[in-house]
């Protein structure tokens, strides 16, 4: 699949298009902690077939109704948010090729979208880059600023550059950090933020 920088993905999640989520399969085992999570797929998966099977003491056994689960059933389900997979650019050419991201299904069709800030391990420079996605595990990350990202930071450091309180409230609706004080609480222009001031309040 193709991939795309989408900043509204955290930097520890991959978007998956919903036809690959649901060709996807994993194997989870059915008890009484998970199953408000598996229901929903044991729903899906008897609407788009009519039946499923599961794993139980060794033997394969189809299952037509929710009714005939079990505690310890083994099923296949497909992805859903929250899940992990590993992720690949190939040629795998260093040890952070490959990555685990957390899934976040999307309602799109053709691609796959990754946080920018992940690129750098991936080499992607979103000219057509594609990624296998493998298997899941326990996720890790590696994190850097690169490219625009790298650009974007060295200029909103630079002195002199001032957000009013407009620009700020746009800002803050795209991130998690606590609002915080303006830097200028008086000036003709009304309050404003320094690049400094914000970029202090994400790094903190």
């Amino acid at each position: 699949m193709v991939v795309v920088g989408d900043p509204r993905i955290k930097v520890d999640e991959i978007g998956l298009p919903f036809q690959i989520a649901e060709n996807v399969l994993i194997s989870d085992h059915i008890n009484l902690w998970n199953w408000d999570r598996l229901e929903p797929c044991c729903d899906f998966m008897l609407y788009r077939r009519g039946y499923f099977s599961v794993l139980r003491n060794g033997q394969r056994i189809c299952i037509w109704s929710k009714d005939m689960l079990r505690t310890g059933d083994s099923i296949c389900r497909p992805l859903i948010d929250g899940d992990v997979v590993l992720i690949n650019r190939p040629p795998s050419i260093h040890q952070h090729s490959l990555i685990a991201l957390s899934v976040r299904i999307l309602p799109i069709k053709s691609v796959v979208s990754i946080n920018p800030l992940v690129c750098s391990p991936l080499r992607g420079d979103f000219d057509g880059d594609c990624l296998h996605v493998t298997q899941w595990a326990e996720w890790s990350n590696l994190l850097s600023l690169s490219q625009d990202s790298l650009t974007a930071a060295y200029l909103f450091l630079e002195d002199g550059v001032l957000l009013n309180k407009p620009e700020m409230q746009q800002l803050q609706m795209f991130s998690s950090f606590m609002p915080i004080f303006p830097a200028i609480i008086k000036s003709t222009s009304g309050a404003a933020w320094t690049g400094k001031t914000i970029w202090s309040a994400f790094a903190s």
